[in-house]
């Protein structure tokens, strides 16, 4: 396989609190535990690299690659080493109670930037988000602490080679029933969850703070309907769907990545809520940028969510944190639109 040039938009920053926990060869002896249940079969994956080699069902059973590092065959691979944001989802042979997973990254270590469970219904929990970064040439076992723990089918892994600056590769991922390369408290990621116009009770939350300035961005279609200052203020077009002047737009569909960072009120805030209002589910990642290094608070995989529907994105928190900035990231590659956002507010956390 061949790498390409990093992306540089974005740095490696500070992890978050809820970030997954990184364990070099020899920091966890995983081999001692005869009680880990290792992922047996593919509920589906965004791509791979090959039907053979680096399929994704090389990411079942116990590591075949691990301890070793790079690109070598035996480990789940994506399509292209380009590729901003891929996920794989694998399943345990049956239902399990889990207090601990791991995931064994063999290649474009940083690269996995979000873990989540696959519920006995069938949809998704997140558990850790960090934002993608280039790491150290060496394998990584990825630690996602589970508290409490929590009946899953199986995991959702998300990864973006882009960054890492080569393909991402995962070669097995495992649930224990109880905590055995982590230890102390561990806060779990935010719960982000999209929703039409017609299920909403009200189109704004109650004390809204909504962004009001716009620090930097990476592109903006024009200066004046499409322009970055679009977004500031409550919705102008929300909700409304389509190409429609009043929001933030980049300046190409074929853009790999594009982001925003907004400057708000200092606010201790519990839930986050985004306005997407073309290009519906090409924003993949949120991050608290308060401090000056990015803190991820919520990820995932961008892809086609609605094609004829305006969606709001509300991201709740775990636990209520002061937030004066964020970052919002999207791929219009991923959805092959603009990746329109009309506002972003947070709200208020009870006191």
């Amino acid at each position: 396989m061949k790498t390409v040039a990093a992306l540089a938009l974005l740095a490696p920053g500070l992890l978050a609190a809820q970030a997954p926990l990184r364990v070099s060869a020899g920091g966890c002896d995983w081999q001692r535990r005869s009680d880990a249940v290792w992922a047996s079969a593919v509920r589906g994956f965004s791509s791979q690299y090959n039907t053979s080699t680096w399929a994704a069902s090389q990411a079942l059973g116990q590591p075949d690659v691990w301890p070793s590092y790079g690109d070598l065959p035996g480990a789940w691979a994506p399509s292209s080493a380009s590729n901003l944001a891929d996920f794989l989802e694998v399943l345990f042979p049956q239902p399990v109670t889990a207090a601990e997973l791991w995931v064994f990254e063999t290649n474009g270590a940083g690269g996995v930037y979000a873990v989540a469970a696959i519920n006995l219904d069938g949809s998704t929990t997140p558990l850790a988000v960090s934002t993608p970064a280039q790491l150290a040439t060496r394998a990584q076992q990825i630690v996602v602490p589970v508290e409490p723990a929590r009946q899953m089918l199986g995991v959702r892994i998300a990864t973006s080679s882009a960054v890492a600056d080569t393909y991402g590769e995962v070669d097995a991922v495992a649930a224990l029933p109880a905590r055995a390369c982590s230890a102390g408290p561990f806060t779990p990621a935010a719960v982000g969850l999209r929703f039409a116009p017609s299920a909403l009770p009200a189109m704004t939350p109650p004390g809204a703070v909504w962004a009001g300035g716009v620090r930097r961005f990476t592109s903006q279609f024009n200066a004046s309907g499409w322009a970055a200052t679009q977004v500031l203020g409550e919705p102008n077009v929300f909700p409304r769907h389509g190409d429609l002047t009043g929001t933030w737009a980049p300046s190409s569909t074929n853009a790999i990545l594009d982001y925003l960072v907004l400057d708000f009120p200092a606010t201790w805030t519990q839930e986050i809520w985004v306005y997407e209002t073309y290009g519906v589910g090409g924003l993949w990642l949120v991050e608290d940028m308060t401090g000056g290094s990015p803190v991820a608070l919520w990820a995932d995989a961008p892809a086609p969510v609605s094609t004829t529907e305006a969606r709001l994105l509300r991201i709740v928190l775990p636990a209520p944190r002061q937030i004066s900035a964020l970052r919002v990231v999207t791929s219009p590659r991923a959805v092959q639109r603009y990746t329109e956002l009309d506002a972003v507010a947070l709200v208020p956390a009870r006191q």
